[in-house]
């Protein structure tokens, strides 16, 4: 999601997700927190040209102003809480991983094996 206010050509919020056994691709929530400029330039660089006009995940994201792009980038995010059925809660970015690939991420304890295609 861009950022409010000033400038909003920046990220604001990340909208992340994990692959599930089946390669489907679930909202886990959002991070907006653990940004600095660097961070806010390298992101958005990188997201610009993933692009896409309809929601990649199987859940419907109730939010306004969303620009979604194709799932390729693995970003690092500590979050203190994600309840059984919800979202993470209290995200902080980390940074982007390139040791893994999207369809790698998926979430502990689901009894599956990472995807790989």
């Amino acid at each position: 999601m861009p950022e409010k206010g000033i400038n909003q050509r920046r990220v604001g919020t990340l909208l992340v997700g994990y692959y599930d056994c089946d390669g489907k691709l679930h909202f886990a929530g959002g991070v907006g927190t653990g940004y600095n400029a660097e961070l806010h330039a390298s992101i958005t660089s990188q997201l610009i040209p993933l692009r896409v006009s309809s929601n990649p995940f199987v859940e419907r994201v109730a939010k306004k102003d969303v620009i979604f792009v194709r799932p390729q980038l693995v970003a690092e995010v500590e979050y203190r809480r994600w309840p059984e059925g919800g979202q993470i809660q209290q995200a902080s970015f980390k940074g982007i991983r390139t040791d893994k690939t999207a369809r790698e991420v998926v979430k502990e304890g689901q009894g599956c094996s990472p995807i790989v295609r």
